[in-house]
């Protein structure tokens, strides 16, 4: 119980006041609650910049998708319109050849029917 050098002329008193001084136990509770909140401090830094780092990576991410989708909806949208441009364009040639079609044959028959 007692260390080896520990006189046995001296009382359990002065045992106690020399070897469990209550300043030490104050301090060194004082250091771990230090350290405990240094610790938790660190932990909470850490998950905040964690929860930081993870929250940009999916605002870019989501960002990221949103210009894909609008850039393959304009590129859509602009061969549809193309599309539909060549088709208006090919129908009115078509309907214009036709007409001057008609219109020669009608001549030539106006020519043969005089004739």
């Amino acid at each position: 119980m007692y260390p080896k050098s520990f006189p046995c002329h001296v009382n359990h008193s002065t045992f106690v006041k020399k070897y469990f001084n209550p300043l030490d136990k104050i301090l060194t509770e004082s250091v771990v609650v230090v350290v405990v909140v240094v610790v938790v401090v660190v932990v909470v830094v850490v998950v905040i910049v964690v929860v930081v780092v993870v929250v940009v990576v999916v605002v870019v991410v989501v960002v990221v998708v949103v210009v894909v989708v609008v850039v393959v909806m304009v590129v859509v949208v602009v061969v549809v319109v193309v599309v539909v441009v060549v088709v208006i364009v090919v129908v009115v040639a078509i309907v214009v050849v036709t007409a001057v079609v008609i219109e020669a044959l009608m001549h030539v028959f106006v020519i043969i029917w005089i004739l």
